[in-house]
Formats: structure tokens, C-alpha cells, sequence
């Protein structure tokens, strides 16, 4: 688990949340005002004043792999990325 670092009006939100892709696009969308669709549309993370504009659809890969460092192992070559 991980403390939600979305930051609205200045003020972290401070849930916990699990650090998987579709946790944090729930989580987005039921406290932060997200909406479903318009993925290809550009946006910015949020997450303790990051700033990064990036499509829509790559915010929660983002927030996973960059501001959560959470890894995963491939599943051909078995390294850890």
C-alpha cells in the first residue's frame, strides 16, 4: 500500500491505495474528479506536484513505475523492470 500523493488546491490527498495500474485509475476517478475515456487526450500528474504532461492513458503506468518505483518481472526473460 501506498499513501495517495494527488495533489489538489495545494493539499496531498493522503489515502492509501495499492500501487497497481488499475487501483490508481480508480482511485483518480472516484476521488479526484477523473473521468472515464478521452485517454488520448493530454494531462498532467498531479502526484506531489510532478507537472508531467503525458496522454491521459499513461498517467497510472506512471505514477506506478515512477513516483511508487513498483517493479514487475517479465514473463519471457524473467528480469525485473
Amino acid at each position: 500500500l501506498h499513501e495517495c500523493r494527488w495533489e489538489e488546491h495545494l493539499s496531498p490527498c493522503h489515502l492509501w491505495i495499492k500501487g497497481d495500474k488499475s487501483c490508481i485509475r480508480s482511485h483518480i476517478q472516484k476521488w479526484h474528479g477523473g473521468k472515464p475515456g478521452g485517454d488520448k487526450l493530454e494531462a498532467t500528474c498531479l502526484w506531489s506536484a510532478c507537472q508531467e504532461m503525458m496522454l491521459k492513458e499513461s498517467i497510472a503506468r506512471h505514477v506506478v513505475n515512477i513516483h511508487l518505483e513498483e517493479k514487475w518481472r517479465c514473463q519471457g526473460c524473467g528480469q525485473e523492470i
